[in-house]
């Protein structure tokens, strides 16, 4: 589990320090989804897909928008559990890792043409192998949602 977690350590890192960033059509985002959370906070789902890393299993990357700053990082982990808490039921086969990518961007700003500076959180779960989730690093399981 050492070497799974230095790459999702690299992984996060990438995730968090991207400035900008173009969707996979042109910068913008095909379709966006807004979802109220457990917690009473609205988030906009832009993508998800498979995260690729090489001579490991694949893993899974949602990208979404909260409607507040990146700033308030601990109310960006608790919102990206939630998150997880609604996707997670619905995740057949359950990924090795899920990294939930907060971006200070809605997408209509995505939209627009021509490029765009973007700031982006990355927050990484890891499914342990007692299968229970974890954030990266922890030793302790996200709360049961």
């Amino acid at each position: 589990m050492g070497n799974l977690n230095r790459l999702l350590n690299t992984l996060l890192l990438f995730a968090v320090s991207c400035s900008s960033e173009r969707g996979p059509s042109g910068g913008k985002v095909a379709a966006a989804t807004i979802v109220q959370l457990p917690t009473g906070d609205s988030v906009e789902i832009h993508e998800s897909g498979p995260a690729i890393v090489p001579d490991k299993p694949p893993g899974l990357i949602v990208t979404y928008h909260p409607f507040f700053a990146l700033s308030d990082t601990a109310r960006v982990r608790a919102v990206a559990i939630a998150l997880f808490g609604t996707i997670e039921p619905r995740l057949t086969p359950k990924p090795p890792w899920v990294v939930l990518k907060a971006v200070d961007r809605s997408a209509a700003e995505r939209s627009a043409a021509g490029f765009y500076s973007m700031r982006s959180f990355g927050v990484v779960l890891d499914h342990g192998a007692d299968g229970l989730w974890y954030q990266l690093h922890a030793t302790t399981p996200i709360p049961e949602r």
